[in-house]
């Protein structure tokens, strides 16, 4: 857990995960691996999920209309490292906040708006990672006879800095910021 995120600051966020082939799946209850929660009042922002469908991406209902994208297939995500980087401003100006999802170096996510719903002035957000299990009665709901199986995930090179360039160097960055304006303009 990482506390203290600051909001209305754009902020730069790697990560490297690796889930195993044979990863024991709880679905149908859900598994976050990286989330962003506001601490008072207790809110989930967004997270990263492991569901059938393979790594979503989650602007949670706790504080948006709940949505998921499929970031990579299962089939391609077992097995294989992973690089997740997230862009964004938690901010609650529509005009100022945006989130952005980087896959193995392919924009996957470019949202602009909301960002963040600060409830209070001394609202602080907390960056968690690793393996949070919910709703766990639907997987006993579906398998009753089975223990809830033993899961393992490996993180590496986790980052976050308020720019780019500290965690990848001007190169990547480019290469990471030109498939903004690309999708902008609809190229």
């Amino acid at each position: 857990i990482y506390k203290d995120e600051l909001s209305k600051k754009e902020k730069w966020y790697r990560f490297y995960l690796f889930l195993p082939k044979d990863y024991n799946s709880i679905a149908p209850a859900k598994m976050s691996l990286i989330q962003w929660r506001s601490m008072d009042p207790w809110q989930t922002l967004i997270m990263f999920q492991h569901m059938h469908a393979g790594l979503t991406f989650n602007r949670n209902g706790d504080t948006f209309p709940d949505s998921y994208i499929v970031l990579k297939s299962n089939e391609d995500l077992l097995g294989n490292w992973t690089e997740i980087v997230f862009n964004t401003n938690w901010h609650p100006d529509k005009a100022k906040g945006f989130m952005r999802v980087w896959v193995d170096g392919q924009i996957k996510v470019d949202f602009e708006g909301v960002s963040y719903i600060q409830n209070n002035l001394k609202q602080k957000l907390s960056l968690r990672f690793g393996l949070y299990s919910s709703f766990l009665s639907r997987f006993r709901d579906v398998f009753p006879e089975k223990k809830h199986p033993t899961r393992e995930i490996y993180f590496d090179a986790v980052k976050g800095l308020k720019n780019c360039e500290g965690i990848f160097g001007t190169n990547k960055c480019q290469l990471l910021k030109e498939q903004i304006s690309l999708k902008k303009f609809g190229e």
